[in-house]
Formats: C-alpha cells, sequence, structure tokens
C-alpha cells in the first residue's frame, strides 16, 4: 500500500500546510510521504462506443465557492530564492519550465484561473535565517514590496518564498499566534499598509524528513500544492475562493484534517492510485489536481493527465448528516457498539466489465488504535447501476474511550486498478 500525500489546514487557523511527515490527524503538523508517481497500472481501455451517463450516485467532493470570491484569473508568480540554498538552481529551472508548462492552466481553469507568469526569481544574497516564521515572513515581504526590493503586487502576484533546509521554518503566527513546525509548503496572505491583500507561499525543507521523496520532488510537489491554492483562494483569511467543498462531499474534509481543503492536494487522501505526476512538459514532481467537473461527471476527479485516460469506476455510498469533531458533515451515524447498513451505488464512465468491492478503516490519518470498525458486504462485486449494501460495524472501545469521529474507505479493485470512495463516522 502506497504511503500517502496529503495537504490540509488546521481547524484553527484555516491555513493551508503540506508537509512529509506522517503524524496523527488533528495535530498542528499535518500528513505526508510519498505518494504513486505518474507510472500508471494496467487500467481498462476507453473506447468511443457510445455510453449512458454512470449509473446515479453521490457525487464525489465538490469545491464550491459560494461567495463567489475571486480568484487568480491571470496570476503571475515572484520567485523568492536565497542563492546560497543548493537547490535555488535546480528550483530555478522548475519555475522556468512551470512558466511553459500547461500544467496549472488545464488543472485549474474550470476554477477560473490562466495559465500563469513567472517572474525573473529574485535572488537573496547572503546567508538564509536560521529560523523563520509566516508572521515574519510576512512583515519582510510587505517591507520589500514597500521598498521596491521586490516587484510590486498588482493583483494577480503571488510572491514564493523558499527557505533552505539550513532554517528552521514555522507557520501558525500570522493567525493563530500558536507556531508549528513547516516541512513543506503552505499558502497564506497578509496585507500591506493600505489593504491590499498579498498572497504568499512558504515552502520549507527539513532534512530526513521528506517521506523518500528526493529534495527537489519534495519541494517541486509542496510549491505546486500551495500555489494552486493560492490561486484559487488568494483571500482564503477574509475572502475565501475555493476552499469549501460541496455538502456532498463534506464528509471526505475529515481525511484532510481541516475544516476546508485544496484542489491541489486532495488527491492525496486516496492511497491506492498515482496522485502525483510528472508532466512531459514539466518533468517535475506535482499533484494531480482535483476536478470538480469531473466529479459531478462520473468521472475520475484525479486524471488530470492524459496519460490516465481511462474507463474510470467506483462505489459511492448513500449517507447522511453525522456529527464529529468538525461538527455536521456529509457521513455515517455509527456510536460504539452500533451496526448501520447503507446501499453502496455502482457507476462506471465507460463500458466494462465487473470489479471487486472492498472496505477497510482508514486509521492512517484517523487514529484509532483498536481497529474498532468491521464491514461486511451483501454482494462484494458487480458493475454500473448496481447496488450492494455494507453494512459496518462499531466495537466498544476496551478503555471506554468514545474517538470523536473514525473513517473508512470503500475499495472498487479490476485486475491492478484501484479506486476509493472515503467515509467519515460520527457518533451522532
Amino acid at each position: 500500500m502506497k504511503n500517502m500525500i496529503q495537504s490540509s489546514r488546521t481547524g484553527l487557523s484555516k491555513k493551508t500546510m503540506t508537509t512529509w511527515s506522517r503524524l496523527a490527524l488533528g495535530a498542528t503538523c499535518a500528513v505526508i510521504a510519498t505518494a504513486g508517481l505518474a507510472s500508471v497500472n494496467a487500467h481498462a481501455t476507453p473506447t468511443d462506443a457510445p455510453w449512458p451517463l454512470a449509473a446515479p450516485h453521490t457525487p464525489a467532493p465538490v469545491f464550491e465557492n459560494p461567495g463567489n470570491a475571486p480568484v487568480l484569473a491571470t496570476p503571475r508568480v515572484v520567485p523568492i530564492l536565497y542563492g546560497a540554498d543548493p537547490q535555488a538552481s535546480v528550483l530555478q529551472k522548475f519555475y522556468a519550465k512551470l512558466a511553459t508548462s500547461t500544467y496549472f492552466a488545464s488543472g485549474l481553469g474550470e476554477y477560473g484561473v490562466g495559465k500563469p507568469t513567472f517572474a525573473a526569481p529574485v535572488i537573496l544574497i547572503g546567508a538564509a535565517p536560521a529560523v523563520m516564521d509566516d508572521a515574519t515572513a510576512a512583515s519582510w515581504l510587505v517591507t520589500q514590496i514597500s521598498s521596491g526590493t521586490v516587484p510590486a503586487e498588482d493583483g494577480n502576484t503571488v510572491y514564493a518564498l523558499v527557505y533552505p533546509s539550513s532554517t528552521t521554518v514555522s507557520y501558525g503566527l500570522l493567525y493563530s499566534g500558536i507556531p508549528s513546525p513547516l516541512c513543506g509548503s503552505t499558502s497564506e496572505a497578509t496585507q500591506t499598509s493600505d489593504g491590499t491583500n498579498v498572497p504568499f507561499t512558504m515552502t520549507g525543507l527539513c532534512e530526513g524528513n521528506t517521506g523518500g521523496l528526493s529534495d527537489t520532488d519534495a519541494e517541486t510537489f509542496g510549491i505546486s500544492s500551495a500555489l494552486s491554492d493560492a490561486f484559487t483562494s488568494p483571500d482564503w483569511a477574509f475572502n475565501p475562493g475555493y476552499s469549501d467543498l460541496s455538502w456532498s462531499g463534506s464528509g471526505w474534509l475529515l481525511f484532510t484534517g481541516s475544516y476546508t481543503a485544496n484542489v491541489g492536494s486532495l488527491c492525496g487522501t486516496l492511497i491506492h492510485e498515482p496522485t502525483t505526476e510528472k508532466p512531459t512538459d514539466l518533468g517535475y514532481l506535482v499533484p494531480m489536481i482535483w476536478s470538480s467537473q469531473a466529479a459531478l461527471g462520473g468521472h475520475d476527479p484525479c486524471a488530470v493527465s492524459s496519460a490516465r485516460r481511462e474507463t474510470y469506476f467506483n462505489a459511492a455510498p448513500d449517507t447522511a448528516g453525522a456529527i464529529t469533531a468538525f461538527g455536521p458533515l456529509k457521513g455515517v451515524i455509527l456510536p460504539p457498539g452500533g451496526a448501520v447498513t447503507i446501499p453502496v451505488r455502482l457507476f462506471s464512465d465507460g463500458p466494462i466489465g465487473s470489479w471487486t468491492l472492498g472496505a477497510a478503516e482508514r486509521s492512517d490519518l484517523i487514529p484509532d488504535s483498536f481497529n474498532l470498525l468491521s464491514f461486511s458486504f451483501d454482494r462484494a462485486s458487480g458493475t454500473n447501476g448496481d447496488v450492494v449494501h455494507l453494512t459496518v460495524k462499531r466495537a466498544i472501545a476496551p478503555d471506554g474511550s468514545v474517538a470523536p469521529d473514525l473513517g473508512f474507505e470503500i475499495t472498487s479493485t479490476r485486475g491492478t486498478t484501484v479506486h476509493e470512495w472515503l467515509v467519515a463516522v460520527g457518533n451522532e
């Protein structure tokens, strides 16, 4: 089983952070490790034959912008690097390739974001600071903009700050006042003295804490995920854009460890299928971008690469509202000692044979040392349009404790291809 890539926001400060350390869900640092690269397993071959719509089912999560907050339609990125950083030359090449790649435009176009431009990197002379936090970085950035040391903010600018591994980076002071270590990238925003919104990203590379990724892969993945967030929700602190999931997919928030999510990271909640890629016109590791249009159409929301064009199949449960530590979410109500049976609707977006169903608790993200959940299907296989029933039982913890929430996944397997559906479990 693959490790997972996840980028999440803390419920306290509603900010996005990607890390490469596997920590308990709800901790101030979020998850991460390696995920499947762009290499694709043996998938079903698509066909041009006529095909009806995928069978009715609850859609996968859809990102919403209920306040119609602005996004960056023509984003401009200003990279800020330290010349003494051993990764500086590599990252300059990465930004140059991003400037010509269609990665962002193809993945974010449905959210109103166009192809970004990239300014010449600002190379800082001298040693990088030994420590840095988001509040200090925000203040420094506003000063540099005011003095003209870095290009001026023009309403579409995102400043991408990268610190070498010699710098200990933390986040949280800017909004919550509680610092947490940053081993990855975060998307944030500050304001100039006249109230102009200034979105920026921070990346901190922690030696030996990249989940098996190379330093370059760790940084290019984190940077691109944070930029996706900044482009689609540049003023999330005061006027958030595409950072909220639809009610039908709200239970998936339990797996991001946050009240909000990121189009550049939600695919990372999946662990059985590729969630990262190296596009041919880019050549660097980046996350799959979540497609809300694909989710609504019953297609693979993480198949943004043409290399992954294939018949998609999955199984979506009928769920209701459940109370979790995050409040009301779409999920399953299952108190300790209880059992519930839910319909599960199978669907595919093209002709395909039957596939096998499975279910497993996701204690890798929502800790449960007792493995309290157990599962049984009335029928363990089917095809598009079939409805099977899944019974979920929740044992009583030996120590009498009651977890505020648990979670599991339903898997659909055909050959070596596995697709997943995440389900939140609440007590009431």
